[in-house]
């Protein structure tokens, strides 16, 4: 299995180009990754989107058509209701593994996320400091940043939450509603195995059985 390489502040890493099982359970698929969506973006737009973690993306959705991947990330209700449309909510990236962070950030409503003067998301998470209804408008500001209209996204998140869900991006660029990375905040764990949604397996991720800690006495 290939692997892309990537280092953040948070940790070194190998990111597989390809996910697997295309048919498990969504907790399944959350558990069998540490593949933050923070990750999956800086890989996926490095070079102006394009090198070879984007490339075999396209290569995949020409082989089975659209596609979906499931982070190790989970978005929660954060405490502070909304402000200015924006709705408070925790983002909990790497949640579970040795690099958890909760990020406590506001959430814009759905629709097309654009580039903005501090970027696109907050950093750590897939949650965009803006997003638009209107394409027309989302495609200009791409391309004042420079950012082909092929990329044009979404961006998805429920009115509330009441319980936790894990955070997805999909892949079908097919119509006025679809891109090549939109982002799903609303991912149930209960959800069933579905053919088109898949995750990428942890490099090197043993299973621990015992764990000793004598570096205190």
């Amino acid at each position: 299995m290939q692997y892309a390489e990537i280092i953040t502040p948070v940790r070194k890493a190998l990111i597989a180009l390809e996910p697997t099982g295309w048919d498990e359970p969504y907790q399944r698929l959350f558990d069998q990754t540490d593949t933050s969506g923070w990750e999956e973006w800086l890989l996926y737009k490095e070079n102006n989107f394009n090198n070879l973690f984007q490339k075999a993306d396209e290569k995949r959705y020409k082989e089975r058509s659209g596609f979906a991947v499931i982070f190790r990330d989970i978005v929660r209700n954060g405490g502070k209701g909304e402000k200015n449309g924006k709705l408070n909510i925790d983002y909990i990236s790497h949640a579970g593994t040795e690099w958890e962070k909760r990020n406590n950030v506001y959430a814009p409503k759905n629709g097309f996320y654009v580039p903005t003067n501090d970027g696109i998301f907050h950093e750590g998470t897939l949650i965009p400091f803006e997003t638009v209804f209107d394409k027309k408008e989302a495609i200009k500001r791409l391309e004042v940043f420079g950012i082909l209209k092929d990329q044009l996204s979404r961006f998805y998140r429920l009115e509330r939450y009441d319980s936790d869900r894990f955070v997805g991006r999909s892949f079908y660029p097919v119509d006025f509603y679809d891109g090549r990375f939109d982002v799903g905040a609303n991912g149930r764990p209960s959800y069933s195995g579905y053919d088109g949604v898949a995750s990428r397996p942890a490099y090197g991720n043993p299973k621990i059985v015992m764990k000793a800690d004598f570096s205190k006495k």
